[in-house]
């Protein structure tokens, strides 16, 4: 999807999602006057055009990719070609529509199609609506990038939709081998973390990272994390998150950085030491681990446990990462000192030896600061009980009053003329929804005037 496509179906979904709700609701007190006046705020015209919009690409999507008997090659990296069925299941939920519902059943049951016997799922695969499906993969599953918690998110998507256990089984089962591959070989130096991808029962090798070393980077502890805590929702056996009990702990101490230095390491073998991933991803600290797993786990755990301490980690790290941010963002690697560094060929280097390696320039592509900054600015210094708050918990379903309440509190978002929102844009293969969005619109960069839209804008409505 080109960069205005994505933006416009991101901000269209919000529309509507918000619109859907108004309209659910017979019993809703429509003579209240403050939600009367904000109600009347809203340009119908944009709505009904976001809600065509929306259509039309779900519409497209199911003509162009899963037509029965369609074959579909699939990848998952980051979540990948999955995006596809979330989008029907969340046009679904928002619409009513049972053509979107069917078409994300059917993509969930040929994703269940290619799990392995080991509960696991293929990196990529071949997927055929209402017909085989297979996988393509031969080599070990991948945890990092979310190559399996794509598949695991969808199946229990599937589930909360239809109650079906033949989703449940599925998830449970690959959540028992994840839970297996979180001590790879219950050896004495565990500390919690998962590998890059999973092999089974593998003793523990010095310098070892992809096997049985941890993986802090690419989500590959944070995303398994998340499926036991989503196991343990589900089954209520508290093995999937027995475990995790070591994790809070570990939190602290991988992080690497010296004095007012908070960093982590992207990978470590099974005694904690550092170690190489590929050529280009040493043992330094690397600021993308902050966003990717450091400050949502530690948040996590803050609020869970009731002690501030993470949060405060939480808080130390986003100031020492605004103190190091250049016009253009954060270098791509940084020394436990503080130093910004590169590295190649196995080989660190500081920027004043010279602008040789992987990334050489400041960039914010994925460094992210958005989403703690929330978290921050609704919790104070130690408020533990403001951050568990945040948090939730909210209800599954509404009474009269609340569900009063969330239409006035999302009807204020929407009318918001000082909201800002930062803007995504998904791959260009899906370049589907027509129009001219940005247009319709304000918008400003963000940080620099020179920032395309995948490197960061902002728009205002």
């Amino acid at each position: 999807m080109s960069d205005k496509a994505g933006i416009r179906l991101a901000w269209s979904c919000g529309i509507i999602m918000l619109m859907s709700a108004f309209r659910c609701d017979a019993r809703a007190e429509h003579n209240d006057q403050n939600l009367q006046a904000l109600l009347k705020q809203i340009d119908m015209k944009l709505y009904e055009q976001s809600e065509a919009d929306v259509r039309g690409v779900l519409d497209k999507l199911i003509e162009t990719y899963w037509k029965p008997g369609e074959t579909l090659d699939v990848d998952y990296d980051n979540g990948g070609h999955g995006a596809i069925c979330a989008m029907w299941f969340r046009g679904y939920e928002m619409l009513g529509e049972k053509t979107y519902r069917q078409a994300g059943l059917d993509f969930a049951d040929a994703i269940l199609q290619t799990q392995r016997e080991d509960g696991m799922f293929p990196d990529n695969a071949t997927l055929r609506r209402k017909r085989k499906s297979e996988a393509r993969a031969k080599y070990a599953p991948s945890l990092q990038d979310s190559y399996n918690f794509a598949q695991v998110a969808l199946v229990c998507y599937a589930y909360k939709l239809t109650k079906d256990k033949k989703y449940l089984d599925a998830a449970l089962k690959h959540a028992e081998t994840l839970r297996s591959c979180q001590d790879p070989a219950e050896n004495e130096f565990w500390q919690g973390p998962w590998p890059h991808s999973y092999h089974g029962k593998v003793k523990p090798k010095k310098g070892g990272g992809y096997r049985t070393g941890y993986m802090l980077n690419d989500y590959a502890t944070s995303a398994s994390m998340r499926t036991m805590i989503m196991a343990y929702k589900l089954s209520g056996e508290r093995k999937f998150i027995d475990w995790l009990k070591t994790m809070p702990a570990y939190m602290l101490n991988a992080n690497v950085g010296l004095g007012n230095v908070r960093g982590w390491r992207g990978q470590t073998d099974a005694w904690n030491e550092s170690t190489w991933q590929r050529s280009f991803e040493g043992p330094l600290i690397d600021p993308r681990n902050f966003n990717r797993f450091a400050s949502p786990m530690l948040l996590y755990f803050s609020a869970v446990t009731g002690d501030p301490m993470y949060a405060t980690m939480v808080r130390e790290s986003y100031d020492w990462l605004c103190s190091v941010e250049q016009p253009k963002g954060w270098f791509y690697k940084y020394t436990y000192d503080g130093r910004g560094c590169d590295c190649v060929n196995y080989r660190h280097r500081l920027m004043s030896e010279g602008h040789l390696g992987h990334m050489t320039e400041p960039t914010r592509r994925k460094v992210v600061l958005d989403a703690v900054e929330e978290v921050l600015g609704a919790t104070k210094q130690g408020d533990v009980e403001a951050l568990r708050k945040w948090y939730g918990p909210r209800p599954v379903k509404f009474n009269h009053e609340q569900y009063l309440a969330a239409r006035i509190e999302a009807s204020r978002r929407v009318t918001d003329e000082e909201r800002i929102v930062r803007l995504s844009a998904m791959d260009s293969w899906w370049d589907q929804v027509p129009g001219k969005f940005l247009e319709r619109v304000r918008q400003r960069p963000l940080k620099s005037p020179k920032l395309g839209l995948r490197d960061g804008c902002v728009w205002t409505w």
